[in-house]
């Protein structure tokens, strides 16, 4: 995954980035996760073509909203990720070891 293009606007409130090398599944979660923040107004992502272009992820927050967007992004990634470890170890407490080792 790499930000090709990034744009945040002056009054930190609205953003979009241009993502390469995801589709559907990373920004399909990003914005589920986004969408139970309070402080945002939305979430979307666009990707015209499958092969031929990159997702353009959009997020926007509420006026009365503190702080900034990207920190907001970061936090819902950050999510994502520790839902990510429960899972892990919930599987491991289970006795389903990851393949890989």
């Amino acid at each position: 995954m790499k930000i090709v293009k990034k744009k945040i606007e002056s009054d930190n409130k609205k953003m979009e980035i241009e993502i390469e090398g995801e589709k559907h599944t990373f920004l399909m979660l990003l914005r589920d996760v986004l969408e139970k923040d309070p402080d945002i107004l939305y979430a979307s992502y666009r990707l015209e073509h499958p092969v031929l272009s990159n997702p353009t992820f959009r997020v926007s927050l509420r006026k009365e909203a503190k702080g900034n967007v990207l920190d907001h992004v970061i936090q819902g990634a950050t999510t994502i990720k520790s839902l990510c470890d429960e899972l892990a170890q919930q599987l491991e407490g289970q006795g389903v070891r990851d393949p890989s080792t």
